[in-house]
């Protein structure tokens, strides 16, 4: 408990000694000078009791430092806190190894992966393999979308503007495609998975990661919708 309270003093102290961003406020309250403090702790030490009775014009000035201060709290705090965000933005942003074009070769061979595992998963929804098989093969896939995305996020911040350009047609693909994923996931997650939902999003997602290398996505079979089925899938 009582580290707790040292903490929270502390962190008040540091808020208030940190210097604002640059606004200052424009309350007349907030706004006190050297002298004025000095005549408080002079009143307050010759007469604490009955202060504000009978020392009226340091009790106004009292009021005003207690607003000066809450003001700078406020400032040190936001201050605070923005250093902190920026600092926590710097470690989520993934840091590139190597050379640009070393990091684009990593990333087509994110998005092929993306493509196999997709088409994994619709040769497993069309012959009926069971979920374990799809459920291995959404595991990978969802991992290669991840990795993707984070290689695309450091990219963009190293990348040139004709180069954010292209990434940018990338980003799109894959965007999509990660979409295409959260829709499968949640089909394969009801008690009756629809076989030709499955397919449509297995298709989708190859096509788009196929788009993101730059390649023509192929024709695929047409899907017939099935009937209702009143068997769970099989687990």
């Amino acid at each position: 408990m009582f580290f707790l309270l040292r903490m929270a003093f502390w962190l008040s102290v540091v808020c208030v000694l940190l210097p604002s961003s640059g606004t200052k406020s424009t309350s007349p309250d907030a706004q006190i000078d050297a002298t004025q403090a000095a005549t408080l702790a002079g009143a307050a030490v010759s007469d604490v009791r009955g202060f504000c009775d009978r020392q009226p014009d340091a009790c106004q000035v009292g009021g005003k430092v207690v607003v000066a201060l809450g003001h700078r709290a406020e400032a040190g705090a936001r201050t605070l806190y923005e250093f902190i965000s920026a600092k926590l933005n710097e470690k989520s942003a993934p840091k590139l190894v190597g050379t640009y074009k070393a990091n684009i070769d990593k990333l087509m061979l994110f998005e092929l992966r993306v493509q196999q595992y997709a088409d994994r998963l619709a040769i497993a929804a069309d012959k009926g393999e069971g979920m374990a098989m799809v459920d291995y093969s959404m595991r990978n896939c969802s991992t290669s979308l991840h990795g993707g995305a984070l290689l695309l996020q450091g990219l963009v911040t190293a990348a040139t503007p004709a180069q954010k350009k292209d990434l940018d047609v990338v980003a799109q693909h894959h965007q999509l495609a990660q979409k295409a994923f959260d829709d499968l996931r949640a089909e394969t997650k009801r008690e009756y998975p629809s076989r030709a939902n499955v397919l449509r999003q297995a298709y989708k997602i190859s096509d788009e990661a196929m788009l993101a290398q730059g390649k023509k996505p192929p024709k695929h079979p047409i899907i017939k919708s099935e009937p209702a089925t009143t068997t769970p899938a099989k687990r």
